[in-house]
């Protein structure tokens, strides 16, 4: 069989690259306004157990509306369904704005938008795995998801490299300025895509239950699906701790600010760009169960890090230096562990299931994180930063030790077929 190159892919599936331009404008976007709420956040509450909740009140609407509004997006025009979601986004962007410059927003209002900015992602996730699959042929799935990931990490890396000079020149508002005019610039590349919808008419007449009920019922009859599954909660529930808390541990332990904020971004972002570029490599070398088990360890290994940082009180630019590094590396393992859950996902499921099943999915990827963003809230009130962080690293390496034994995801994705899983 002949190899798939990036070469082949940009030149054979022009929708999907086009539909890779419109993520990188969003990602730049999101970079540098995910940096400017975070920091925002702890600057106007100065807790980190507000930090916390921020994070959790930011998962839960794709935990509770996810799987309910796949089922009802199965029947819509996935990509009218993206365009709105970006202009949406782009309203709620204005809006943020508008409540900073006035000088009212505070902390009810903080969360109500994170709420309801999450709620409007939820709507747009099914639709996006949906959209993917069916512009991008079966052969380039390994080759296209990792060029994308690792694509959207290279401009995440530019945008984290921004963010702190933007920040620090333009303020939050220019941050948010930045990011509410990608949202519209890749909506209207988005609509440019050429596309038809393939399994619109077939749900016509479908009930919504019924659908919803087929959806929970086709995930049920896969072995491989439910696994990926709970090690899709395991890994998103152990990074929480390092996504919740990381500016108050850096204003805490590093005595920084929205630059320090943005170097360790960069060091994620670098790492899951090498990682996605290493993937359709890797991949082929390595089982689907040990590049998960990989993750889980790398993210110890983070954990560990900044509790070392933390109690050996290095020098300042000691101790940015070690924690970019390992970062970099779990960036890395972030990046793979996407990609194979990616492919695990799109290789095993029916296309008339897809937005329903990506739903589902993802709330279950997303299901521990609010629960484990609570709890870090309230630990941390009374257990330090890096006791948090040491903690859990302890449970990534029982968790994903675990994973490593695991007999269901033996061998690599390749050996997945779209066939196994039938109701």
């Amino acid at each position: 069989m002949k190899e798939i190159t990036r070469k082949m892919l940009i030149k054979d599936q022009p929708r999907y690259v086009r539909y890779m331009s419109a993520n990188l404008i969003n990602r730049f976007g999101d970079a540098v306004d995910s940096l400017a709420t975070v920091w925002l956040t702890y600057e106007v509450t100065g807790s980190a157990s507000m930090s916390a909740l921020a994070y959790a009140c930011n998962m839960l609407p794709t935990v509770i509306l996810t799987p309910l509004l796949g089922a009802y997006v199965e029947k819509l025009n996935k990509k009218k369904v993206m365009v709105l979601v970006d202009f949406m986004r782009a309203i709620l962007v204005c809006l943020y704005l508008f409540l900073y410059v006035s000088g009212i927003l505070n902390v009810a209002l903080i969360l109500t938008l994170t709420v309801l900015t999450s709620s409007v992602e939820a709507l747009g996730q099914p639709a996006i795995s949906a959209f993917v699959i069916e512009i991008l042929d079966k052969e380039y799935y390994e080759v296209g998801v990792g060029t994308n990931r690792a694509l959207m990490s290279a401009m995440e890396l530019v945008g984290n490299a921004l963010a702190g000079i933007i920040l620090a020149t333009f303020g939050i508002a220019g941050a948010f300025v930045v990011d509410g005019c990608t949202f519209v610039i890749a909506a209207l590349l988005k609509l440019s895509i050429p596309y038809k919808q393939r399994i619109h008419e077939q749900h016509a007449n479908t009930p919504y239950l019924t659908m919803l009920k087929d959806g929970f019922v086709y995930l049920k009859k896969s072995k491989v699906l439910l696994t990926l599954c709970f090690i899709g909660l395991f890994l998103n529930a152990s990074l929480v701790p390092f996504n919740a808390v990381l500016a108050p541990y850096i204003g805490t332990y590093l005595n920084g600010n929205p630059m320090f904020l943005s170097l360790v971004s960069i060091g994620v972002s670098a790492g899951t760009m090498l990682g996605g570029f290493l993937y359709p490599t890797i991949s082929k070398k390595i089982s689907t169960n040990m590049q998960f088990a990989i993750a889980g360890i790398c993210a110890a290994l983070l954990y560990f890090s900044f509790t070392l940082v933390a109690v050996l009180s290095l020098p300042l630019y000691i101790s940015i230096a070690l924690l970019c590094i390992f970062i970099f590396f779990m960036g890395i393992a972030v990046s793979i562990g996407g990609s194979v859950a990616n492919i695990t996902f799109i290789s095993r499921v029916d296309q008339e299931y897809l937005s329903r099943s990506s739903a589902i999915i993802d709330a279950f990827f997303y299901s521990g994180m609010p629960i484990t963003s609570v709890v870090v809230s309230i630990v941390v009130a009374s257990l330090s930063i890096p006791q948090v962080f040491f903690i859990f690293g302890c449970i990534c390496l029982a968790c994903f030790g675990i994973i490593l034994h695991n007999k269901t995801l033996k061998g690599d994705t390749s050996d997945v077929n779209t066939t196994a899983t039938t109701i």
